[in-house]
């Protein structure tokens, strides 16, 4: 997946969950700067499943796209 689809899939699970476990609302224990701080971070932590391609670029020192498929090797 590319770098807007994990920020979109990590916004849209965490409204999810807020909205499921019921965060979200009028009678929310959360205050509105809470639910921001949470949809910040769940948004962020989102590209993740991703975070291998930092260690890729750190060894190899590129982001060639013929090259970038090999990032998958990397915990």
């Amino acid at each position: 997946m590319i770098f807007p689809g994990h920020i979109a899939a990590g916004y849209l699970t965490t409204s999810a969950v807020l909205a499921i476990t019921g965060a979200t609302g009028l009678t929310a224990g959360l205050s509105s700067n809470e639910v921001v701080t949470l949809l910040v971070a769940g948004t962020l932590l989102g590209d993740a499943p991703d975070i291998d391609i930092l260690f890729f670029f750190l060894t190899k020192r590129t982001l060639k796209p013929s090259k970038l498929s090999d990032h998958r090797k990397y915990p």
